[in-house]
């Protein structure tokens, strides 16, 4: 059933880098109070994030989810895997996305104590200061916005304002199904920008196959971000 919506939606959503396109696919889903998670869902995925979460936690640890959409996996991050400490922050560039999911976990946000944040901002130009997360999530981001004409130079700085605002030492992890020829070419490139830019930094690129989910096939590329 999840692969067959995926495929939908990729007929459906000509242009999924397009800030309106999304829009229009959020509010179709306002009244019905279902999550939406792209590609797998926080089941299939905590198996691969809890190892690196609980090796490196602490109160002051901090998750970035880019381009959260209405997934529930940064909230099921911050109430499961951090048991309510650190801080989560969800980030998408929807209003309508972030408006859902700020209204579904509103007794949250309301607890003075609680650090999981919804917040609306383009992953292009992230309102956040350097080095401030521990790990990184995308979850199909890049994906939709290579799709876009210019979404080379698009996808580029997704990545190397992922890197400026990861700390050191920290991980970003991309779940994709893009092929690993195409994905770690352009990751390395990435990487390399940022350290030429940055000079004290060195990155790390890794991937590995996560298997076949609801008949489509996934794979989870990883950044570590360290000192030179």
């Amino acid at each position: 059933m999840l692969a067959h919506t995926i495929r939908s939606i990729r007929r459906q959503l000509h242009n999924l880098a397009d800030k309106s396109t999304w829009e229009n696919f959020y509010a179709s889903k306002q009244n019905g109070g279902s999550k939406f998670d792209w590609f797998v869902d926080y089941q299939h995925l905590k198996k691969y994030l809890e190892p690196w979460i609980t090796s490196n936690h602490h109160h002051h640890l901090a998750v970035l989810d880019l381009g959260c959409g209405i997934s529930d996996i940064g909230a099921r991050i911050f109430l499961d895997l951090l048991n309510q400490t650190g801080t989560v922050d969800c980030v998408d560039f929807s209003e309508t996305a972030i408006r859902m999911m700020q209204d579904k976990y509103q007794h949250l946000a309301n607890n003075p104590s609680s650090k999981l944040s919804y917040i609306c901002a383009e992953a292009t130009s992230l309102p956040f200061n350097d080095c401030t997360y521990h790990m990184v999530l995308d979850k199909g981001t890049l994906d939709a916005a290579i799709r876009h004409q210019s979404g080379e130079v698009i996808g580029q700085k997704i990545v190397t304002e992922a890197l400026r605002v990861m700390a050191c030492p920290s991980k970003l992890i991309q779940i994709s199904d893009e092929d690993p020829d195409l994905r770690l070419q352009f990751l390395y490139h990435c990487c390399k920008i940022y350290q030429e830019k940055t000079k004290i930094y060195n990155t790390s690129v890794k991937f590995q196959e996560l298997g076949t989910f609801n008949g489509m096939e996934y794979l989870m590329y990883t950044i570590e971000k360290g000192l030179a």
